[in-house]
Protein backbone atom coordinates (compact mmCIF):
# COMPACT_ATOMS: atom_id res chain seq x y z
CA UNK A 1 0.00 0.00 0.00
CA UNK A 2 2.89 2.24 0.42
CA UNK A 3 4.09 5.29 -1.81
CA UNK A 4 7.61 4.28 -2.38
CA UNK A 5 10.41 6.21 -3.54
CA UNK A 6 13.64 3.67 -4.49
CA UNK A 7 17.13 4.87 -3.32
CA UNK A 8 19.22 2.57 -4.59
CA UNK A 9 22.77 3.34 -2.59
CA UNK A 10 25.74 1.74 -4.81
CA UNK A 11 29.40 2.09 -3.09
CA UNK A 12 32.23 1.38 -4.93
CA UNK A 13 29.90 -0.04 -7.63
CA UNK A 14 31.08 -1.17 -11.07
CA UNK A 15 28.13 1.32 -12.83
CA UNK A 16 29.62 4.03 -12.01
CA UNK A 17 32.31 3.00 -13.37
CA UNK A 18 31.41 2.29 -16.84
CA UNK A 19 31.44 -1.53 -16.63
CA UNK A 20 35.27 -1.47 -15.01
CA UNK A 21 35.53 -3.80 -12.43
CA UNK A 22 38.00 -2.80 -9.30
CA UNK A 23 37.77 -3.50 -5.34
CA UNK A 24 40.83 -1.50 -5.09
CA UNK A 25 39.76 1.98 -3.52
CA UNK A 26 42.64 4.07 -5.20
CA UNK A 27 41.96 3.21 -8.72
CA UNK A 28 38.44 4.88 -7.77
CA UNK A 29 37.75 8.51 -8.74
CA UNK A 30 36.71 9.40 -5.35
CA UNK A 31 39.12 9.98 -2.17
CA UNK A 32 39.96 7.52 0.04
CA UNK A 33 37.53 6.62 2.41
CA UNK A 34 35.00 7.82 0.61
CA UNK A 35 32.02 6.00 -1.00
CA UNK A 36 29.94 6.42 -4.13
CA UNK A 37 26.04 6.72 -3.72
CA UNK A 38 23.82 6.70 -6.69
CA UNK A 39 19.88 7.44 -6.02
CA UNK A 40 16.88 6.71 -8.40
CA UNK A 41 13.75 8.04 -7.43
CA UNK A 42 10.28 6.26 -8.65
CA UNK A 43 7.22 8.06 -8.93
CA UNK A 44 4.66 7.26 -5.89
CA UNK A 45 1.67 4.57 -6.77
CA UNK A 46 -1.10 5.13 -4.82
CA UNK A 47 -5.08 4.01 -5.81
CA UNK A 48 -6.06 6.95 -3.56
CA UNK A 49 -4.31 9.82 -5.56
CA UNK A 50 -6.79 11.09 -8.36
CA UNK A 51 -3.95 13.54 -9.74
CA UNK A 52 -2.51 12.96 -13.01
CA UNK A 53 0.67 10.44 -12.19
CA UNK A 54 2.27 11.84 -15.35
CA UNK A 55 1.72 15.51 -14.22
CA UNK A 56 3.16 15.04 -10.98
CA UNK A 57 4.57 18.46 -9.40
CA UNK A 58 8.30 17.59 -9.01
CA UNK A 59 8.92 21.09 -9.57
CA UNK A 60 7.53 20.91 -5.83
CA UNK A 61 9.68 17.97 -4.25
CA UNK A 62 12.20 19.03 -1.54
CA UNK A 63 15.14 16.11 -1.41
CA UNK A 64 17.84 16.47 1.58
CA UNK A 65 20.21 14.69 2.64
CA UNK A 66 22.10 14.94 5.88
CA UNK A 67 25.11 13.40 7.99
CA UNK A 68 24.76 12.47 11.26
CA UNK A 69 27.60 14.25 13.72
CA UNK A 70 28.48 13.69 17.56
CA UNK A 71 29.67 16.74 19.02
CA UNK A 72 32.69 16.96 21.63
CA UNK A 73 29.87 16.63 24.31
CA UNK A 74 28.36 13.31 22.51
CA UNK A 75 25.00 14.93 21.54
CA UNK A 76 24.49 13.80 18.16
CA UNK A 77 22.66 15.27 15.67
CA UNK A 78 21.44 15.64 12.22
CA UNK A 79 23.97 17.97 9.60
CA UNK A 80 22.63 19.22 6.20
CA UNK A 81 25.06 18.56 3.55
CA UNK A 82 23.04 18.48 0.43
CA UNK A 83 19.31 19.61 -0.95
CA UNK A 84 17.78 18.92 -4.17
CA UNK A 85 14.62 20.47 -5.46
CA UNK A 86 13.78 17.91 -8.74
CA UNK A 87 15.50 15.25 -9.25
CA UNK A 88 16.81 16.30 -12.19
CA UNK A 89 19.03 18.66 -10.11
CA UNK A 90 20.73 14.97 -8.62
CA UNK A 91 24.03 14.62 -9.88
CA UNK A 92 24.29 10.99 -11.41
CA UNK A 93 26.46 10.00 -8.43
CA UNK A 94 27.33 11.45 -5.31
CA UNK A 95 30.94 10.86 -3.35
CA UNK A 96 30.34 10.20 0.39
CA UNK A 97 32.92 10.03 3.15
CA UNK A 98 32.01 6.78 5.12
CA UNK A 99 29.37 7.11 7.85
CA UNK A 100 25.96 7.51 9.10
CA UNK A 101 23.27 9.56 6.96
CA UNK A 102 19.97 9.66 5.80
CA UNK A 103 17.77 10.95 3.71
CA UNK A 104 14.10 12.36 3.47
CA UNK A 105 11.91 13.18 0.32
CA UNK A 106 8.80 15.40 0.22
CA UNK A 107 6.97 15.66 -2.77
CA UNK A 108 3.78 17.73 -3.36
CA UNK A 109 2.09 21.55 -2.99
CA UNK A 110 1.92 21.41 0.73
CA UNK A 111 -1.46 22.72 -0.06
CA UNK A 112 -3.93 22.47 3.40
CA UNK A 113 -6.71 21.60 0.96
CA UNK A 114 -6.33 20.17 -2.87
CA UNK A 115 -8.18 18.06 -5.08
CA UNK A 116 -4.90 17.25 -7.35
CA UNK A 117 -1.64 17.78 -5.25
CA UNK A 118 -1.54 15.73 -2.14
CA UNK A 119 1.53 15.52 -0.76
CA UNK A 120 4.23 12.59 0.53
CA UNK A 121 6.75 12.14 2.84
CA UNK A 122 9.67 10.06 3.98
CA UNK A 123 12.90 9.68 5.58
CA UNK A 124 15.26 6.85 6.13
CA UNK A 125 18.55 6.12 7.58
CA UNK A 126 21.26 4.81 5.87
CA UNK A 127 25.33 3.87 6.54
CA UNK A 128 27.97 3.93 3.76
CA UNK A 129 30.98 1.82 4.45
CA UNK A 130 33.61 1.90 2.71
CA UNK A 131 34.18 -1.00 0.67
CA UNK A 132 30.66 -2.37 0.65
CA UNK A 133 27.13 -1.77 -1.58
CA UNK A 134 24.26 -0.31 0.40
CA UNK A 135 20.48 -0.06 -0.90
CA UNK A 136 17.83 2.32 0.94
CA UNK A 137 14.34 2.03 0.75
CA UNK A 138 11.91 4.90 1.70
CA UNK A 139 8.43 4.74 2.37
CA UNK A 140 7.28 8.34 1.37
CA UNK A 141 3.77 8.17 3.34
CA UNK A 142 0.49 10.49 2.12
CA UNK A 143 0.93 13.63 4.51
CA UNK A 144 -2.78 14.33 3.97
CA UNK A 145 -6.40 12.80 5.31
CA UNK A 146 -7.80 11.95 2.54
CA UNK A 147 -11.83 12.68 2.33
CA UNK A 148 -14.33 11.34 -0.52
CA UNK A 149 -17.46 12.51 -1.14
CA UNK A 150 -19.61 10.08 -2.62
CA UNK A 151 -23.26 11.09 -4.11
CA UNK A 152 -25.73 8.20 -4.45
CA UNK A 153 -27.75 8.16 -7.07
CA UNK A 154 -30.71 9.06 -5.45
CA UNK A 155 -28.58 12.95 -4.82
CA UNK A 156 -28.58 13.61 -8.80
CA UNK A 157 -32.55 12.13 -9.31
CA UNK A 158 -33.77 14.00 -6.34
CA UNK A 159 -31.58 17.86 -6.34
CA UNK A 160 -31.52 18.03 -10.16
CA UNK A 161 -31.39 21.98 -10.02
CA UNK A 162 -27.97 21.80 -7.84
CA UNK A 163 -26.07 20.14 -5.10
CA UNK A 164 -22.33 20.44 -3.93
CA UNK A 165 -21.15 19.17 -0.41
CA UNK A 166 -18.46 21.56 1.57
CA UNK A 167 -15.92 20.05 3.61
CA UNK A 168 -13.57 22.05 5.78
CA UNK A 169 -10.92 21.48 8.26
CA UNK A 170 -12.53 21.82 11.83
CA UNK A 171 -14.89 20.96 14.47
CA UNK A 172 -17.47 23.09 14.05
CA UNK A 173 -19.16 24.42 10.13
CA UNK A 174 -19.00 27.89 10.14
CA UNK A 175 -20.46 28.99 6.44
CA UNK A 176 -19.09 32.95 7.17
CA UNK A 177 -15.10 31.30 7.59
CA UNK A 178 -15.40 28.96 4.87
CA UNK A 179 -16.65 32.46 2.93
CA UNK A 180 -13.90 34.47 3.51
CA UNK A 181 -11.64 31.54 3.06
CA UNK A 182 -10.54 31.60 6.71
CA UNK A 183 -10.24 27.50 6.97
CA UNK A 184 -8.88 24.95 4.18
CA UNK A 185 -12.26 23.75 2.38
CA UNK A 186 -13.41 22.12 -0.81
CA UNK A 187 -16.27 22.35 -2.85
CA UNK A 188 -17.23 18.33 -4.04
CA UNK A 189 -19.59 18.59 -7.10
CA UNK A 190 -19.33 14.98 -7.80
CA UNK A 191 -18.12 12.16 -6.29
CA UNK A 192 -14.09 12.45 -5.48
CA UNK A 193 -11.24 12.73 -3.26
CA UNK A 194 -9.98 15.78 -1.77
CA UNK A 195 -6.73 15.70 0.20
CA UNK A 196 -6.28 17.81 3.83
CA UNK A 197 -3.39 18.88 5.84
CA UNK A 198 -5.48 18.60 9.35
CA UNK A 199 -4.30 20.51 12.92
CA UNK A 200 -2.71 18.26 14.29
CA UNK A 201 -3.37 19.59 18.16
CA UNK A 202 -7.46 18.90 17.17
CA UNK A 203 -7.62 17.02 13.82
CA UNK A 204 -11.16 17.29 12.49
CA UNK A 205 -13.22 17.79 9.56
CA UNK A 206 -16.74 18.75 9.18
CA UNK A 207 -19.30 19.56 6.29
CA UNK A 208 -22.44 21.21 4.95
CA UNK A 209 -24.54 19.45 2.23
CA UNK A 210 -26.90 21.95 0.32
CA UNK A 211 -29.36 20.48 -2.49
CA UNK A 212 -32.16 22.47 -4.62
CA UNK A 213 -34.64 19.96 -6.40
CA UNK A 214 -38.42 18.97 -6.38
CA UNK A 215 -39.74 16.58 -4.88
CA UNK A 216 -43.92 15.97 -5.72
CA UNK A 217 -44.05 18.99 -7.76
CA UNK A 218 -43.15 20.75 -5.10
CA UNK A 219 -39.38 23.11 -4.50
CA UNK A 220 -37.42 21.35 -2.36
CA UNK A 221 -34.52 22.72 -0.40
CA UNK A 222 -32.49 20.82 1.87
CA UNK A 223 -29.22 21.31 4.07
CA UNK A 224 -27.11 18.87 5.88
CA UNK A 225 -24.13 19.44 8.48
CA UNK A 226 -22.19 17.53 10.13
CA UNK A 227 -18.74 16.61 11.24
CA UNK A 228 -15.93 13.93 12.15
CA UNK A 229 -13.02 13.59 14.82
CA UNK A 230 -9.95 12.35 12.65
CA UNK A 231 -7.56 10.44 13.71
CA UNK A 232 -4.19 11.91 14.00
CA UNK A 233 -2.30 9.34 11.45
CA UNK A 234 -1.47 10.39 8.14
CA UNK A 235 -3.07 9.35 5.07
CA UNK A 236 -6.13 7.76 5.97
CA UNK A 237 -9.36 8.36 4.04
CA UNK A 238 -12.50 8.62 4.73
CA UNK A 239 -15.44 8.30 2.79
CA UNK A 240 -18.72 10.29 3.13
CA UNK A 241 -21.77 8.55 1.29
CA UNK A 242 -24.51 10.96 0.50
CA UNK A 243 -27.94 9.10 -0.29
CA UNK A 244 -31.44 10.62 -0.24
CA UNK A 245 -33.96 9.10 0.98
CA UNK A 246 -38.07 9.78 0.93
CA UNK A 247 -39.08 7.39 3.23
CA UNK A 248 -37.27 9.12 5.62
CA UNK A 249 -38.36 12.59 5.22
CA UNK A 250 -35.45 13.55 3.36
CA UNK A 251 -32.86 12.74 5.18
CA UNK A 252 -29.44 11.89 4.09
CA UNK A 253 -27.27 9.02 4.69
CA UNK A 254 -23.89 9.69 6.30
CA UNK A 255 -21.18 6.89 6.23
CA UNK A 256 -17.90 7.08 7.42
CA UNK A 257 -15.55 4.53 6.38
CA UNK A 258 -12.02 4.17 7.35
CA UNK A 259 -11.13 3.16 3.71
CA UNK A 260 -8.51 0.10 4.16
CA UNK A 261 -6.81 0.84 0.46
CA UNK A 262 -4.62 3.40 2.48
CA UNK A 263 -1.89 2.40 4.98
CA UNK A 264 -3.67 -1.06 5.51
CA UNK A 265 -6.18 0.01 7.80
CA UNK A 266 -8.60 -2.59 8.27
CA UNK A 267 -10.99 -1.46 11.26
CA UNK A 268 -14.22 0.24 9.78
CA UNK A 269 -15.72 2.90 11.66
CA UNK A 270 -19.32 3.52 10.54
CA UNK A 271 -21.89 6.04 11.12
CA UNK A 272 -24.93 6.00 9.51
CA UNK A 273 -28.73 6.81 10.39
CA UNK A 274 -30.91 3.85 12.31
CA UNK A 275 -34.16 2.91 11.81
CA UNK A 276 -36.62 5.60 13.04
CA UNK A 277 -39.56 4.84 14.95
CA UNK A 278 -42.46 7.67 15.30
CA UNK A 279 -46.18 7.86 16.14
CA UNK A 280 -48.38 7.82 13.35
CA UNK A 281 -50.48 10.93 14.44
CA UNK A 282 -49.36 11.36 17.86
CA UNK A 283 -45.63 12.79 19.56
CA UNK A 284 -44.39 9.24 20.58
CA UNK A 285 -42.27 10.84 23.54
CA UNK A 286 -45.74 11.91 24.65
CA UNK A 287 -48.06 9.74 26.77
CA UNK A 288 -50.21 8.08 24.71
CA UNK A 289 -53.69 7.20 25.81
CA UNK A 290 -55.92 4.00 24.52
CA UNK A 291 -59.44 3.47 25.04
CA UNK A 292 -60.09 1.14 21.83
CA UNK A 293 -59.08 0.28 18.53
CA UNK A 294 -55.55 0.52 17.12
CA UNK A 295 -52.23 2.51 17.87
CA UNK A 296 -50.47 2.90 14.80
CA UNK A 297 -45.97 3.29 14.80
CA UNK A 298 -44.42 4.72 11.85
CA UNK A 299 -41.31 2.64 11.43
CA UNK A 300 -38.35 3.58 8.58
CA UNK A 301 -34.44 3.50 7.26
CA UNK A 302 -32.36 3.25 4.06
CA UNK A 303 -31.59 -0.33 4.21
CA UNK A 304 -34.30 -3.00 3.65
CA UNK A 305 -35.51 -3.73 7.17
CA UNK A 306 -35.01 -6.87 9.25
CA UNK A 307 -37.12 -7.38 12.25
CA UNK A 308 -39.48 -5.57 14.66
CA UNK A 309 -40.00 -6.41 18.14
CA UNK A 310 -42.56 -5.21 20.77
CA UNK A 311 -41.67 -5.68 24.83
CA UNK A 312 -44.01 -5.31 27.38
CA UNK A 313 -43.32 -5.92 31.00
CA UNK A 314 -41.06 -9.73 30.51
CA UNK A 315 -42.68 -10.40 27.19
CA UNK A 316 -41.17 -9.46 23.69
CA UNK A 317 -42.51 -10.41 20.78
CA UNK A 318 -40.38 -10.29 17.29
CA UNK A 319 -41.79 -9.85 14.22
CA UNK A 320 -40.23 -10.92 10.58
CA UNK A 321 -40.39 -7.40 8.69
CA UNK A 322 -39.87 -9.38 4.97
CA UNK A 323 -43.95 -9.01 4.56
CA UNK A 324 -47.15 -8.03 5.40
CA UNK A 325 -47.68 -9.51 9.40
CA UNK A 326 -51.41 -10.11 9.68
CA UNK A 327 -52.92 -9.51 13.40
CA UNK A 328 -52.92 -12.61 15.27
CA UNK A 329 -53.51 -13.80 18.55
CA UNK A 330 -51.06 -11.27 20.34
CA UNK A 331 -53.22 -8.35 18.29
CA UNK A 332 -49.71 -7.06 16.87
CA UNK A 333 -50.22 -6.14 12.92
CA UNK A 334 -47.21 -5.62 10.75
CA UNK A 335 -48.03 -3.45 6.98
CA UNK A 336 -44.97 -3.81 4.84
CA UNK A 337 -45.89 -0.05 2.17
CA UNK A 338 -42.00 -0.97 1.47
CA UNK A 339 -39.08 -2.54 2.37
CA UNK A 340 -37.68 0.50 4.23
CA UNK A 341 -40.92 1.65 5.26
CA UNK A 342 -43.71 0.00 7.72
CA UNK A 343 -46.20 0.57 9.67
CA UNK A 344 -46.79 -1.05 12.78
CA UNK A 345 -50.06 -1.47 15.10
CA UNK A 346 -51.15 -2.58 18.26
CA UNK A 347 -54.79 -3.45 19.06
CA UNK A 348 -57.20 -4.53 21.51
CA UNK A 349 -55.80 -7.80 22.06
CA UNK A 350 -52.27 -6.95 22.82
CA UNK A 351 -53.92 -3.91 24.80
CA UNK A 352 -56.37 -6.21 27.10
CA UNK A 353 -53.14 -7.38 28.81
CA UNK A 354 -52.50 -4.41 30.19
CA UNK A 355 -54.33 -3.56 33.65
CA UNK A 356 -55.28 0.04 33.84
CA UNK A 357 -52.41 2.97 34.39
CA UNK A 358 -49.28 3.63 32.51
CA UNK A 359 -46.95 0.72 30.99
CA UNK A 360 -43.84 1.37 28.87
CA UNK A 361 -43.76 -0.27 25.90
CA UNK A 362 -39.94 -0.95 24.01
CA UNK A 363 -40.10 -0.91 19.83
CA UNK A 364 -37.04 -2.21 18.33
CA UNK A 365 -36.30 -2.01 14.77
CA UNK A 366 -33.39 -3.86 13.39
CA UNK A 367 -32.35 -3.10 9.10
CA UNK A 368 -30.31 -5.88 7.03
CA UNK A 369 -27.23 -3.04 7.56
CA UNK A 370 -27.11 -3.99 11.27
CA UNK A 371 -28.51 -0.56 12.42
CA UNK A 372 -30.70 -0.93 15.00
CA UNK A 373 -33.22 1.54 16.98
CA UNK A 374 -35.08 1.14 19.82
CA UNK A 375 -37.51 3.65 21.44
CA UNK A 376 -39.68 3.46 24.80
CA UNK A 377 -42.64 4.63 24.73
CA UNK A 378 -46.16 4.85 27.52
CA UNK A 379 -49.58 3.40 26.84
CA UNK A 380 -52.02 4.39 29.18
CA UNK A 381 -54.97 2.48 29.93
CA UNK A 382 -58.39 2.36 31.53
CA UNK A 383 -59.31 0.51 34.25
CA UNK A 384 -58.16 -0.31 38.12
CA UNK A 385 -54.70 0.19 39.55
CA UNK A 386 -53.03 -1.17 42.24
CA UNK A 387 -54.43 -0.76 45.57
CA UNK A 388 -52.49 0.45 48.54
CA UNK A 389 -52.71 0.01 52.75
CA UNK A 390 -51.80 0.66 56.06
CA UNK A 391 -52.07 -2.12 57.98
CA UNK A 392 -51.40 0.32 61.20
CA UNK A 393 -54.72 2.16 60.26
CA UNK A 394 -56.70 -0.84 58.95
CA UNK A 395 -57.11 1.33 55.69
CA UNK A 396 -56.74 0.29 51.92
CA UNK A 397 -56.30 2.86 48.91
CA UNK A 398 -58.62 2.10 46.16
CA UNK A 399 -57.24 3.74 42.54
CA UNK A 400 -58.31 3.64 39.17
CA UNK A 401 -57.45 5.25 35.95
CA UNK A 402 -60.34 6.69 34.07
CA UNK A 403 -59.30 8.41 30.24
CA UNK A 404 -63.20 9.30 29.37
CA UNK A 405 -65.66 12.51 30.89
CA UNK A 406 -67.33 10.93 33.77
CA UNK A 407 -69.70 12.51 36.49
CA UNK A 408 -69.21 9.00 38.72
CA UNK A 409 -66.59 7.19 39.53
CA UNK A 410 -67.24 3.85 41.28
CA UNK A 411 -64.93 0.88 42.31
CA UNK A 412 -66.83 -2.42 43.09
CA UNK A 413 -64.85 -5.12 45.91
CA UNK A 414 -66.34 -8.28 46.89
CA UNK A 415 -64.65 -10.46 49.72
CA UNK A 416 -63.24 -13.64 48.19
CA UNK A 417 -65.59 -16.08 47.80
CA UNK A 418 -68.60 -13.65 48.39
CA UNK A 419 -71.01 -13.37 45.63
CA UNK A 420 -72.10 -10.09 46.22
CA UNK A 421 -70.25 -6.86 44.93
CA UNK A 422 -70.09 -3.90 47.03
CA UNK A 423 -69.56 -0.29 45.31
CA UNK A 424 -67.14 2.54 46.69
CA UNK A 425 -66.88 6.23 45.36
CA UNK A 426 -63.74 7.68 44.06
CA UNK A 427 -62.92 11.14 44.08
CA UNK A 428 -60.25 12.63 41.35
CA UNK A 429 -56.74 12.15 42.81
CA UNK A 430 -54.40 13.38 39.81
CA UNK A 431 -54.32 13.46 35.91
CA UNK A 432 -57.09 11.00 35.11
CA UNK A 433 -56.60 8.96 38.46
CA UNK A 434 -59.59 8.38 40.94
CA UNK A 435 -59.09 6.99 44.48
CA UNK A 436 -61.19 6.56 47.83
Amino acid sequence: MGRQFLHTVILLGALLLGGACTENPAELPGKPGEGAVAFSLAMPKSRATTADESQYPWNRCAIRVYKYVTDETGQRSRELIRRYNAPTEMPASLWLLAGEYAIAVEAGSKTEATFDEPTYRGEQDFKIVEGATTSVRVNCRLVNTIVKVIYDRTIAATFKESFRTTVAAGDTYDQKRVDKGEVPHLVYEETKKGYFILPADAPAFCWQFEGRGEKNGEPLELTKTGSKTATAEEGVCYELRLKYSPDLGGALEFTLLLDETVDEIYDPIIFRPNPQIAGDGFDIDEVQPYLTGKIAYRISSIADMQEIQVGIGEETFAIPATADYPEDTNGITLEVENPTALRLLLGERFMNRLSGGDHVLTLTATDKDGGEETKETTVRTQGALPTSANPWFNDRIWRGCVLQEASEVKMEYRRQGDTDWQSIALTPDGAQTYAA
